[in-house]
């Protein structure tokens, strides 16, 4: 039974798994080696709980951000927990890291979980001394609002631990999702990319005039939450770093099999903050009803 929560790692993904577990009363460790980071990470969980707050009487944000501690040490942040869930950086290096480093302070009942949306658990699960109780928690983001949520099994994942984040996703109101192969981008990335590879194969054959009118078509016919094109509006695909390291760059060629990717769709600039922002916003002004979130895995 989960009672409190390691994250490590504020960033983006990491604060909304943080507030996803504060609104089911979980008690939240978050632990990042970056104290400007924590300090941010603060903020926005407070913005955001405050944001859903409007919108969800029930839910008191005051209380739900006291359930959350930010620190910097490990040691303590790994202190009577029951799971902890790795969200840096999709470096599969530096996972190895992080998790060498839990594995050597967390106490050896601990479950340790990766939120990678497409890294080996296998390999992250290998620098440690307890690979059975390794395993892929892949939220999607807004990690509060979306419910899918995807379990994924390691060569050495146990039984015991794939049904533990089970239950743990079910726990926080999630619809859990088990993948029992570790392949490289697990079940939903893995759909999505084939969507997206057919849909840049239309537009390159002139089927269409603009990756708007694709999605427009997604979007008002197939019951999906998202458009295709719309995930890449939170990325950065054209900066020094993320045209070498982002997983959606580097995928151009080993998923889609396309050399030169359109100006248009390469030309997105990042807006990861206002679009999170902008989706909030939605939220608060909608109320119950259905809103579009653009989602980032």
């Amino acid at each position: 039974m989960v009672n409190t929560v390691a994250i490590v790692g504020s960033g983006v993904m990491g604060r909304g798994i943080a507030v996803a577990c504060a609104m089911k009363d979980f008690k939240v460790k978050m632990i990042d080696v970056n104290k400007s980071a924590l300090v941010e990470a603060a903020k926005a969980t407070s913005r955001i709980l405050s944001t859903i707050e409007e919108v969800q009487p029930n839910l008191v944000a005051k209380d739900a951000l006291r359930r959350i501690s930010f620190q910097m040490d490990y040691a303590s942040g790994l202190e009577s927990v029951q799971l902890a869930i790795e969200s840096v950086a999709e470096d599969l290096e530096l996972k190895k890291k992080v998790f060498a480093r839990l594995d050597s302070i967390a106490d050896a009942s601990v479950v340790l979980a990766t939120n990678t949306s497409g890294l080996s658990i296998t390999k992250i699960a290998s620098v440690t001394k307890r690979p059975g109780s390794v395993v892929g928690i892949h939220f999607f983001a807004p990690a509060y609002i979306l419910k899918a949520v995807e379990i994924v099994r390691g060569k050495k994942t146990s039984e015991r631990t794939l049904r533990f984040a089970r239950r743990f996703a079910e726990a926080l109101g999630k619809v859990p999702v088990i993948v029992q192969k570790d392949t490289k981008n697990f079940l939903i990335n893995s759909i999505q990319f084939a969507m997206i590879k057919e849909a840049r194969r239309l537009l390159g054959k002139g089927v269409v005039s603009s990756m708007s009118d694709i999605d427009k078509a997604i979007e008002h016919s197939f019951p999906v939450r998202q458009s295709l094109f719309g995930l890449f509006l939170d990325s950065d695909l054209i900066s020094p770093y993320s045209a070498v390291t982002h997983p959606a760059r580097r995928d151009f060629t080993s998923n889609y099999n396309y050399e030169n990717p359109p100006e248009e769709l390469m030309g997105i600039r990042d807006e990861s903050l206002l679009k999170l922002m902008s989706s909030l916003e939605k939220i608060r002004r909608a109320g119950p009803k259905r809103i579009r979130v653009s989602p980032v895995s």
